[in-house]
Order: C-alpha cells, then structure tokens, then sequence
C-alpha cells in the first residue's frame, strides 16, 4: 500500500470540490491500506497524491502510513539530464545527427554567468519539473528564431549549437511563466501567496528577512499577524519559492534541489532564481 507522494498536477481540486474530495481520497487511502493488510502484500494498490493534498486528508495514522508505506518521488539532476538528453537524441536522430552525451556540449560556450556551466544555470531557474526544463529550453529556441527572423538584422545569425545570450533572452518570460503556474497551483487553497509575491517584489532584493516580508505585508493585508510570517516562510520554503543558509553553508537550500531538508528559521532567506525576473529583483550588493 501507499500514499505514494508525488509531486503532480491537482486536477479540480478547487473552492467547489475540495471539501467533498478529501473524504473520497481518503476513504481510498484506507481502502488501500485496508486491502494491503487482507492480502498480505500479495495485492498491494499504489496511490499517487501530491504530498500537500495527503497533509490534508483525515486519516487515522496518517503519520505512519507516510513512513512505512510512502514514498517522495521527485526528479534528479541526473533524471532530468537523461530525459532531455533522450528527447534530443530521438529527434536528432531522425535528421541522423550524431547523439548528444553532454547536456553542456548543446551551448555555444562553456560558462555562463557566475561561472556557471550552461545545464547547472537553467536548472537553478527550475524546480526540479521537467516541464519546467522544457518552458526555459523551448523559449531558448524561440529566442534564437526571433534573432534568425529579425526583419531588421543585416546578417542572420546561423547557429549550429544553443546559444546562452538566448538563454538570457529567455529568462524574462520564462521566470512570469513560472510565477503563474505558482499562482495558478495555490491561488485557490492559499490566495496569500498573491500578496506574498506582492510584498517580496515590494522588497525589491532577492534576499529578505521575516522582520522585511512583514514590513512589506501589512499595508496590503493589514490583519497579518506577526506570528503568522513563520507559517508563510514555511508555506514559501515548502514550494521553493525561498530558500535559506544552512550554519556557515554557502549554498542556498531550496526544496526542490534538497527535496529531505526541513524549514529552518534564518537570518535571511533568498528568492528562487526562476522568480527574479519576474518579480523585478535586485542581487543586494556585498
């Protein structure tokens, strides 16, 4: 048996049905375990929810049924690697275009910005999803034909390799893409993540403290407690909107690269990289 957790899409699970859908979805949670337990593990149905909407459910040992019986399942570096590097393979072999092995070998140069090796830069951008991946590549592309169809260039460009300068062309659009499909995930079950956008981009830096989302909170939702900002920051960390600073780690910890690490309270949380651009931040200076 499982309550399996993966990270998906929620399909109608919305104002009108989420009341009436948790005791559904639950009742199948016990039905499965119950099943499980019959059989003996001979027949074991597996289910698949996302890890929020399990949190939700009211099911007796819910906390046990997770540890024993569940399952994060969420994607790697390494798997997001092998399933761009299959798609790109599968059609250039149609055009019988030698295989790729190296997602970095696909860009016109070997660095990008803060020394960063091309693969490495897009996946800060992302969450971990594939789909992500394939909204920053794709605009990537669309970037490079814009260029090659610039009614006003004197030459046209003639790429053999992805071109980074288009990947930064990409980053505007791609970073609202992604802050919508936020919006679009949690606008129905949690609206304050609207006027949590609002107040990190009234903030200005990719780096805020919780003294400065409170500061920025109020004058748009005036009823905010101060005990509440812990509870948003845990909210906003759990969907890798911020991360934070481990002791004296340099790295930023964003949930969707260190899918086991739990919220802890810091000094200073830092804005996900994919949202940047959309929400006009600034890199404070050192």
């Amino acid at each position: 048996m499982a309550p399996l957790l993966k990270a998906g899409g929620r399909r109608a699970w919305d104002d009108s049905s989420v009341d009436s859908s948790k005791p559904v979805i639950g009742g199948l949670v016990a039905a499965a375990d119950a099943i499980n337990a019959q059989f003996k593990g001979r027949l074991r149905p597996l289910i698949f929810l996302r890890e929020d909407i399990f949190e939700t459910l009211s099911i007796n040992d819910a906390n046990k049924l997770r540890e024993d019986c569940g399952a994060l399942l969420h994607w790697s570096k390494n798997s997001l690697s092998a399933m761009i590097l299959r798609r790109v393979n599968f059609f250039g072999s149609q055009k019988r275009i030698q295989p790729v092995l190296d997602l970095d070998a696909m860009f016109d140069k070997s660095e990008m910005r803060q020394r960063a090796r091309p693969f490495n830069y897009i996946l800060r951008r992302t969450m971990m999803r594939p789909r992500d991946l394939i909204a920053i590549l794709s605009r990537t592309v669309e970037a490079m034909r814009e260029k090659m169809e610039d009614p006003f260039a004197e030459e046209t460009p003639n790429f053999e390799k992805l071109e980074c300068d288009s990947v930064y062309a990409a980053e505007p659009g791609y970073s609202e893409w992604l802050r919508q499909e936020l919006l679009d995930e949690w606008g129905v079950q949690q609206p304050i993540i609207r006027k949590l956008f609002q107040a990190i981009q009234s903030n200005g830096s990719t780096n805020i403290t919780k003294e400065k989302l409170l500061e920025n909170l109020r004058p748009i939702e005036p009823s905010v407690m101060e005990t509440s900002i812990v509870t948003y920051l845990k909210f906003l960390f759990d969907n890798s909107i911020i991360g934070f600073k481990l002791g004296a780690s340099t790295e930023w910890r964003f949930k969707c690269f260190y899918p086991s690490q739990g919220f802890v309270e810091a000094d200073e949380y830092r804005i996900h990289d994919g949202l940047v651009r959309a929400l006009n931040l600034i890199e404070p200076r050192a």
